[in-house]
């Protein structure tokens, strides 16, 4: 029962990572998305990583963070 249980987490957070991380733009200044994905992309480029699908959705992540504090900061 243990093992089934365990390899159905392993399976779902396979699963769930493989998904793609979409740029949350939608109703955003072009400027400031710009702007902001430059920044995001300075912090991936000191990570070295070597995939570049990896580095997008990382970079797409750390942007959306920006996004979402500065959405609580206004």
């Amino acid at each position: 029962m243990k093992k089934i249980l365990i390899l159905s987490l392993l399976f779902i957070s396979g699963w769930m990572s493989a998904q793609a991380v979409d740029l949350n733009k939608e109703n955003r200044d072009p400027e400031y998305v710009k702007s902001i994905v430059s920044r995001s992309q300075k912090i991936v480029d000191k990570l070295g990583l070597t995939d570049a699908k990896t580095a997008e959705d990382v970079r797409n992540v750390i942007a959306n963070r920006y996004f979402e504090l500065n959405d609580i900061y206004e």
